[in-house]
């Protein structure tokens, strides 16, 4: 703060001009500057705490609207914990995941709109009930928002939510604003298994290949272990949508594309009766990467001591 209290002591200072002596009387400067510290208070941006004068948050990172209203901007980011969790702090709990944290008993937060960002990863989650929203305590703030529009998508999305159109809005003295839906379900860990050929074809004919119970009968030509890898691999990219597969000499890696455990692959000759081949199964082995969520939310705090 540049301007000092002008005192009996410093009223003299540094005047070097009849202009400079005459420009305003200590005791009216002294009263305007107080009537301007009462509405609009000067905070140190530097500071990371809110601080309270005379009974007022002051708005740190937060813009001014009036005497008692502060305006910010914050970004949060919800783990896949707490995307999936039950538990306080958590979207699946009744009070939600933490978006703004309560400001205290004398004051009221106001929504004003949220950007969300969800960062998707490998697999999508499931299990929602298309029935997300952003709430003030328990008290619903927005409309549901659908899990394919942003959790449960199977690819990164972007959302804007704003304030129900409603005539009034339940407010709650000293809550949060929280993200709240149905908990998700995580997708699950992916099964992957290794089908090493160790007899080639030599006549040529069909071999079986079972992924998770469903047979795929595959023709091989009479060859090396190594086209026969290749021949497999491209028949499960032709006709397979629920597996990957990649091929390193001999070896076939196949991965599901949907998580969890599933019944193990097997490998048979059919009337490719000289080939042959081990399965080796990792039940739910290759772990999936969790998708997070970023919200950048606008919003108010009101005192309610006036």
């Amino acid at each position: 703060m540049n301007a000092p209290r002008i005192t009996q002591q410093n009223q003299n200072a540094d005047i070097r001009t009849s202009e400079g002596a005459a420009i305003v009387k200590g005791h009216y400067y002294n009263l305007l500057r107080d009537d301007v510290a009462t509405i609009e208070p000067l905070v140190d941006s530097n500071t990371a705490s809110v601080s309270v004068l005379e009974g007022k948050l002051l708005p740190v990172g937060g813009q001014q609207v009036s005497a008692n209203v502060v305006e910010y901007n914050d970004v949060v980011t919800l783990t896949a914990t707490q995307i999936v969790g039950t538990a306080a702090g958590d979207v699946g709990h009744a009070s939600g995941a933490t978006l703004v944290a309560s400001p205290g008993s004398d004051y009221v937060l106001e929504f004003v709109s949220a950007v969300m960002f969800y960062d998707y990863a490998t697999a999508a989650y499931t299990g929602g009930g298309d029935d997300t929203v952003i709430q003030l305590g328990t008290v619903a703030q927005t409309a549901a928002i659908a899990g394919a529009d942003l959790l449960e998508a199977a690819g990164d999305k972007i959302v804007m939510v704003t304030p129900l159109a409603a005539v009034d809005l339940p407010m709650t003295v000293g809550t949060t604003l929280n993200l709240q839906g149905t908990a998700l379900t995580q997708p699950g860990e992916f099964e992957e298994f290794t089908l090493q050929l160790t007899v080639a074809e030599d006549t040529g004919g069909t071999a079986t290949l079972s992924l998770n119970g469903v047979d795929h009968v595959i023709t091989l030509t009479a060859d090396t272990v190594g086209n026969n890898a290749l021949e497999i691999k491209a028949y499960i990219d032709a006709n397979v949508t629920t597996h990957t597969a990649t091929v390193l000499t001999d070896t076939v890696t196949i991965t599901a594309l949907v998580g969890g455990n599933q019944t193990n692959a097997t490998y048979t000759a059919t009337t490719a009766n000289s080939t042959a081949g081990t399965v080796t199964v990792t039940q739910a082995g290759v772990a999936f990467a969790e998708g997070v969520l970023r919200v950048h939310i606008k919003y108010r705090t009101h005192t309610t001591n006036f």
